[in-house]
């Protein structure tokens, strides 16, 4: 929900983004661990805006890995490194996939209450290790995206993690930046 947001305000749209080229594929609590079930009902999910050619067999895709459960390395990089497998296995054309984080607070801080981490702005040091550790084990396939940042803690709705309105149009800009042309 929280890539929703951001996504289908203004991402496609942004200069530099080929709609016909980028399409989303979502569900309200489809954290990595769902995502790691090769069984799930998840991966049956139609994509919202398919690419114009061969939206059900992606050559490139963008993960946003979520889960407010996991909270160990050893589990995020077991649970990633399977959402990898899984997208290989699902989708034999994928040249590339992208593992990004959901959005930080500004300077990876926190915007309000650190106690409960589905309201937390901040993204744990495992998190992102975990990540670099799957891009490394699939050098060739994997990547780590830019570790995106809110310019305010204002561009949270209360504490986090969802972004305001405001906040999913600058962060949509954000992202499309990074990937125009692409």
């Amino acid at each position: 929900m929280l890539t929703s947001q951001w996504y289908t305000a203004g991402f496609e749209k942004a200069t530099g983004i080929d709609d016909a080229r980028w399409q989303l594929k979502w569900m309200e609590h489809a954290y990595i661990d769902e995502w790691a079930n090769a069984n799930s009902t998840f991966w049956a999910t139609p994509p919202i805006s398919p690419c114009a050619q061969s939206a059900s067999s992606p050559d490139r895709i963008l993960l946003v890995a979520l889960s407010w459960t996991i909270a160990t390395l050893a589990d995020w990089d077991a649970n990633v490194q399977k959402d990898v497998d899984n997208i290989m296995a699902k989708y034999p054309n994928v040249k590339q996939i992208v593992l990004m984080t959901i959005i930080r607070g500004p300077g990876n801080k926190s915007c309000g209450n650190t106690a409960v981490l589905a309201e937390n702005t901040l993204i744990p040091a495992y998190v992102d290790q975990a990540l670099a550790n799957v891009a490394a084990r699939n050098p060739n396939l994997v990547k780590v995206a830019p570790k995106f940042e809110a310019a305010a803690c204002s561009d949270f709705m209360g504490t986090g993690p969802h972004l305001t309105a405001a906040g999913d149009m600058a962060i949509a800009k954000m992202v499309a930046a990074t990937y125009a042309g692409q």
